[in-house]
């Protein structure tokens, strides 16, 4: 683990811009939107919702999960 800087987080942040906004097609506004904190909490709200699809799934397909 390593603490970073501002500058060398934005750095890092910058780097996403090539995979997400130049190679996947994502809008650049929804790419900028992941600057702000509240953006990553409020997929806190999404995890529960993403585990039991998740759940569901393995549960249709037969997978499971050690």
């Amino acid at each position: 683990m390593l603490e970073l800087t501002r500058h060398e987080r934005g750095r890092i942040f910058n780097l996403g811009f090539f995979t997400w906004v130049e190679e996947c097609g994502e809008p650049v506004e929804a790419f900028e939107a992941r600057r702000e904190a509240s953006y990553w909490t409020g997929l806190r709200r999404a995890v529960i919702e993403w585990d039991a699809a998740i759940e569901a799934f393995n549960a249709r397909t037969g997978v499971t999960v050690a």
